[in-house]
């Protein structure tokens, strides 16, 4: 297992940009930061730019990863979606372009190996 909580971001990070690449997703950027927070991929597939939060956990574990995404967070998650649509606006190409407000969980063994990694998609809607 990755020492600290920044290798196990990363290593987590990496995992999640090698599942989303075999799914057909072209990674826009990574690591999107504003003074008030991070996106941690930014990807498109189609004509759906996915906006995608990562959560880590080590196996076996009592909570779902999706559990420590506390509304606070998502808050500002929408917030810092909303500023890169408003940046990038005349970059998008497309007709009509959705979005989507995705989760990626990513669970490791004991010894460091990945056991899962699991997509969300839509996994919240603002109100």
């Amino acid at each position: 297992m990755p020492d600290s909580r920044r290798e196990t971001g990363l290593a987590a990070e990496k995992a999640s940009v090698e599942y989303l690449e075999t799914l057909g997703f072209q990674i826009l950027e990574r690591n999107y930061r504003k003074r008030y927070g991070e996106i941690d991929i930014i990807a498109r597939k189609g004509n759906c730019i996915h906006f995608i939060e990562i959560k880590s956990r080590r196996s076996p574990s009592e909570f779902e990863p999706m559990e420590s995404w506390g509304e606070e967070q998502r808050q500002r998650f929408i917030l810092l979606a909303e500023g890169y649509l408003a940046e990038h606006a005349g970059s998008v190409e497309g007709d009509r372009i959705d979005v989507s407000l995705d989760f990626m969980g990513v669970e490791f063994g004991v010894c460091g190996d990945v056991i899962s990694v699991e997509l969300i998609e839509d996994a919240f809607r603002p109100e």
